[in-house]
């Protein structure tokens, strides 16, 4: 039984990992449509809130948060630090062309899987810690 969840908690950590390589290439390849749509975005007169200029900021290791704020909004859904004109950017999202924006679906689900996995990995080292403390 501890084999079979070492193996568990070890493929909820080497899994993520792979996911997060994948995301690498799959942001190298749409490099240009991400700062297409980051271009478009600030051409509208849109801004971005506070958090979001920072990860708009960071390349690769910002894309996270960014394709969590196009994916949401583009399906009309709240997302932490609401901006201001959210129904504005909402439409002016779904009036772009699918080319430059569909892959940030694709790339939000697989960042929403990868921390699932890590959660798995994290509460299944904790509970590991406790068994083994007491």
């Amino acid at each position: 039984m501890t084999t079979l969840l070492s193996y568990i908690a070890v493929g909820c950590a080497i899994i993520p990992f792979f996911i997060t390589a994948t995301q690498f290439i799959i942001y190298s390849i749409n490099k240009g449509k991400y700062d297409t749509l980051l271009s478009l975005y600030f051409d509208n007169g849109f801004d971005l809130p506070p958090l979001y200029k920072f990860y708009g900021s960071m390349g690769f290791f910002g894309s996270f948060g960014m394709s969590y704020f196009f994916s949401r909004l583009k399906k009309g859904k709240k997302i932490i630090f609401q901006p201001k004109e959210q129904i504005a950017i909402s439409m002016f999202l779904k009036r772009i062309d699918e080319k430059i924006t569909k892959w940030l679906d694709i790339y939000y689900s697989l960042s929403l899987f990868a921390l699932f996995m890590y959660s798995i990995f994290v509460v299944m080292s904790l509970i590991k810690v406790v068994i083994m403390h007491f």
